[in-house]
Protein backbone atom coordinates (compact mmCIF):
# COMPACT_ATOMS: atom_id res chain seq x y z
CA UNK A 1 0.00 0.00 0.00
CA UNK A 2 1.32 3.45 -0.93
CA UNK A 3 2.08 5.89 1.89
CA UNK A 4 1.85 9.67 1.75
CA UNK A 5 5.05 10.75 3.50
CA UNK A 6 5.14 14.31 4.81
CA UNK A 7 8.32 16.43 4.46
CA UNK A 8 9.97 17.02 7.81
CA UNK A 9 12.95 19.18 6.81
CA UNK A 10 14.20 20.58 3.49
CA UNK A 11 17.69 21.65 2.38
CA UNK A 12 17.13 23.89 -0.67
CA UNK A 13 19.50 23.58 -3.61
CA UNK A 14 22.38 26.03 -3.65
CA UNK A 15 25.10 26.55 -6.26
CA UNK A 16 27.61 26.48 -3.41
CA UNK A 17 26.50 23.06 -2.07
CA UNK A 18 25.58 21.50 -5.45
CA UNK A 19 22.80 19.44 -3.84
CA UNK A 20 19.41 19.60 -2.15
CA UNK A 21 17.66 17.24 0.29
CA UNK A 22 14.30 16.50 1.85
CA UNK A 23 13.68 14.53 5.05
CA UNK A 24 10.42 12.61 5.57
CA UNK A 25 8.88 11.33 8.79
CA UNK A 26 8.96 7.51 9.05
CA UNK A 27 10.97 7.22 5.82
CA UNK A 28 14.36 8.94 5.95
CA UNK A 29 16.12 11.49 3.80
CA UNK A 30 16.59 11.81 0.04
CA UNK A 31 19.46 13.85 -1.43
CA UNK A 32 19.67 15.06 -5.03
CA UNK A 33 22.84 16.50 -6.54
CA UNK A 34 26.21 16.01 -8.19
CA UNK A 35 27.77 12.66 -7.24
CA UNK A 36 31.11 14.06 -6.08
CA UNK A 37 29.37 16.38 -3.63
CA UNK A 38 26.99 13.92 -1.94
CA UNK A 39 28.89 10.62 -1.96
CA UNK A 40 32.18 9.92 -0.22
CA UNK A 41 32.53 6.42 -1.68
CA UNK A 42 30.53 5.63 -4.79
CA UNK A 43 30.27 2.16 -6.33
CA UNK A 44 32.76 1.93 -9.22
CA UNK A 45 30.10 0.63 -11.64
CA UNK A 46 27.84 3.63 -10.95
CA UNK A 47 30.81 6.00 -11.18
CA UNK A 48 31.77 4.55 -14.58
CA UNK A 49 28.19 4.95 -15.82
CA UNK A 50 28.13 8.59 -14.69
CA UNK A 51 31.41 9.34 -16.50
CA UNK A 52 30.08 7.70 -19.68
CA UNK A 53 26.94 9.85 -19.69
CA UNK A 54 28.92 13.02 -18.83
CA UNK A 55 31.35 12.42 -21.69
CA UNK A 56 28.35 12.28 -24.06
CA UNK A 57 27.17 15.73 -22.93
CA UNK A 58 24.45 14.64 -20.48
CA UNK A 59 24.01 16.27 -17.09
CA UNK A 60 23.92 13.61 -14.39
CA UNK A 61 22.27 14.02 -10.99
CA UNK A 62 22.39 11.31 -8.33
CA UNK A 63 19.69 10.37 -5.85
CA UNK A 64 21.04 9.38 -2.44
CA UNK A 65 19.04 7.81 0.40
CA UNK A 66 19.52 7.32 4.14
CA UNK A 67 16.97 6.06 6.70
CA UNK A 68 18.19 8.84 9.03
CA UNK A 69 16.03 11.98 9.31
CA UNK A 70 17.79 15.35 9.55
CA UNK A 71 16.80 18.71 11.05
CA UNK A 72 19.73 20.84 9.86
CA UNK A 73 21.94 21.26 6.77
CA UNK A 74 23.93 18.12 7.53
CA UNK A 75 25.26 15.92 4.73
CA UNK A 76 24.99 12.28 5.86
CA UNK A 77 28.24 10.40 5.17
CA UNK A 78 26.91 6.92 4.36
CA UNK A 79 24.38 7.65 1.64
CA UNK A 80 23.19 4.88 -0.67
CA UNK A 81 22.84 5.75 -4.37
CA UNK A 82 19.34 4.63 -5.38
CA UNK A 83 19.19 6.22 -8.82
CA UNK A 84 20.54 8.69 -11.33
CA UNK A 85 18.78 11.34 -13.42
CA UNK A 86 20.00 12.02 -16.97
CA UNK A 87 19.31 15.46 -18.44
CA UNK A 88 20.16 16.76 -21.90
CA UNK A 89 20.47 20.25 -23.36
CA UNK A 90 18.89 21.18 -26.65
CA UNK A 91 21.52 22.78 -28.92
CA UNK A 92 20.21 25.62 -31.06
CA UNK A 93 20.88 25.32 -34.80
CA UNK A 94 22.65 28.69 -34.89
CA UNK A 95 24.97 27.91 -31.96
CA UNK A 96 28.07 27.47 -34.13
CA UNK A 97 27.55 30.83 -35.86
CA UNK A 98 26.75 32.56 -32.56
CA UNK A 99 29.99 31.34 -30.98
CA UNK A 100 32.19 32.29 -33.94
CA UNK A 101 33.79 35.33 -32.28
CA UNK A 102 37.41 34.55 -33.16
CA UNK A 103 37.40 36.74 -36.27
CA UNK A 104 36.37 39.67 -34.04
CA UNK A 105 39.31 39.04 -31.69
CA UNK A 106 37.00 37.93 -28.89
CA UNK A 107 37.86 34.96 -26.68
CA UNK A 108 35.12 32.78 -25.17
CA UNK A 109 35.21 31.30 -21.67
CA UNK A 110 32.44 29.03 -20.43
CA UNK A 111 32.01 29.24 -16.65
CA UNK A 112 29.56 26.67 -15.29
CA UNK A 113 28.42 25.01 -12.10
CA UNK A 114 28.12 21.69 -13.97
CA UNK A 115 30.62 18.90 -14.51
CA UNK A 116 33.34 20.25 -16.87
CA UNK A 117 33.33 16.97 -18.83
CA UNK A 118 29.63 17.47 -19.63
CA UNK A 119 30.14 21.13 -20.53
CA UNK A 120 33.08 20.26 -22.79
CA UNK A 121 30.99 17.66 -24.65
CA UNK A 122 28.19 20.21 -25.21
CA UNK A 123 30.76 22.79 -26.37
CA UNK A 124 32.13 20.24 -28.85
CA UNK A 125 28.66 19.86 -30.34
CA UNK A 126 28.56 23.67 -30.69
CA UNK A 127 31.93 23.59 -32.51
CA UNK A 128 33.54 25.84 -29.88
CA UNK A 129 37.28 26.29 -30.35
CA UNK A 130 39.44 24.69 -27.61
CA UNK A 131 36.47 22.83 -26.11
CA UNK A 132 38.91 20.15 -24.87
CA UNK A 133 40.66 22.64 -22.57
CA UNK A 134 38.56 22.24 -19.42
CA UNK A 135 39.14 22.14 -15.67
CA UNK A 136 37.21 21.43 -12.44
CA UNK A 137 37.78 24.38 -10.10
CA UNK A 138 35.89 23.06 -7.07
CA UNK A 139 39.11 22.21 -5.23
CA UNK A 140 41.30 25.08 -6.54
CA UNK A 141 42.49 28.01 -4.44
CA UNK A 142 41.95 31.59 -5.59
CA UNK A 143 45.57 31.81 -6.73
CA UNK A 144 45.27 28.60 -8.75
CA UNK A 145 42.12 29.94 -10.43
CA UNK A 146 43.95 33.14 -11.37
CA UNK A 147 46.69 31.04 -12.98
CA UNK A 148 44.15 28.85 -14.82
CA UNK A 149 41.94 31.59 -16.25
CA UNK A 150 44.13 32.26 -19.31
CA UNK A 151 45.02 28.58 -19.92
CA UNK A 152 41.56 27.01 -20.10
CA UNK A 153 38.37 27.61 -22.07
CA UNK A 154 35.86 25.71 -19.91
CA UNK A 155 35.57 25.90 -16.12
CA UNK A 156 33.28 23.49 -14.26
CA UNK A 157 31.92 23.26 -10.70
CA UNK A 158 32.33 27.02 -10.30
CA UNK A 159 30.80 28.82 -7.31
CA UNK A 160 29.23 32.32 -7.62
CA UNK A 161 32.21 33.89 -5.82
CA UNK A 162 34.66 32.11 -8.14
CA UNK A 163 32.77 33.45 -11.18
CA UNK A 164 33.29 36.96 -9.85
CA UNK A 165 36.98 36.23 -9.21
CA UNK A 166 37.42 35.04 -12.80
CA UNK A 167 35.86 38.21 -14.24
CA UNK A 168 38.03 40.40 -12.00
CA UNK A 169 41.18 38.44 -12.91
CA UNK A 170 40.53 38.81 -16.65
CA UNK A 171 40.06 42.56 -16.12
CA UNK A 172 43.33 42.74 -14.17
CA UNK A 173 44.95 41.04 -17.18
CA UNK A 174 43.79 43.96 -19.36
CA UNK A 175 40.79 42.20 -20.92
CA UNK A 176 37.42 43.85 -21.44
CA UNK A 177 34.90 41.33 -20.13
CA UNK A 178 31.33 40.70 -21.24
CA UNK A 179 29.38 38.26 -19.07
CA UNK A 180 26.14 36.47 -19.91
CA UNK A 181 23.99 34.75 -17.30
CA UNK A 182 20.43 34.04 -16.24
CA UNK A 183 20.53 32.95 -12.59
CA UNK A 184 21.02 34.34 -9.10
CA UNK A 185 24.37 32.53 -9.01
CA UNK A 186 25.57 34.77 -11.90
CA UNK A 187 24.77 38.11 -10.23
CA UNK A 188 28.19 38.74 -8.64
CA UNK A 189 29.97 38.15 -11.96
CA UNK A 190 27.39 40.19 -13.91
CA UNK A 191 27.93 43.16 -11.59
CA UNK A 192 31.71 42.89 -11.97
CA UNK A 193 31.74 42.62 -15.79
CA UNK A 194 32.36 45.57 -18.11
CA UNK A 195 29.25 44.55 -20.05
CA UNK A 196 26.67 42.24 -18.48
CA UNK A 197 23.98 40.51 -20.53
CA UNK A 198 20.98 38.69 -19.03
CA UNK A 199 18.22 36.58 -20.58
CA UNK A 200 14.59 37.67 -20.44
CA UNK A 201 13.67 34.18 -19.23
CA UNK A 202 16.19 34.40 -16.38
CA UNK A 203 15.85 35.49 -12.76
CA UNK A 204 14.81 39.03 -11.82
CA UNK A 205 18.07 39.43 -9.89
CA UNK A 206 20.16 38.67 -12.99
CA UNK A 207 18.12 41.07 -15.13
CA UNK A 208 18.38 43.86 -12.55
CA UNK A 209 22.18 43.45 -12.34
CA UNK A 210 22.75 43.57 -16.12
CA UNK A 211 23.34 46.33 -18.66
CA UNK A 212 21.44 44.47 -21.40
CA UNK A 213 18.53 42.02 -21.31
CA UNK A 214 18.05 39.83 -24.41
CA UNK A 215 14.35 39.58 -25.25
Amino acid sequence: KEKNYQPFFVIPFSSQRKYSAVSFNEFGTVYLGASQFIFKNLDSKIEKKIKTYASQGFRVLCIGYTPITINDNTLIKDLKCIGILILSDVIRQDAKTTLDFKRQDVDIKIISGDDPVTVSAIARRCHLLNYEHYIDVSSLSDEQIKEAIEKYTIFGRVSPKQKQLMVNTLQENNHTVAMTGDGVNDVLALKAADCSIAMASGSDAAKSASHIVLL
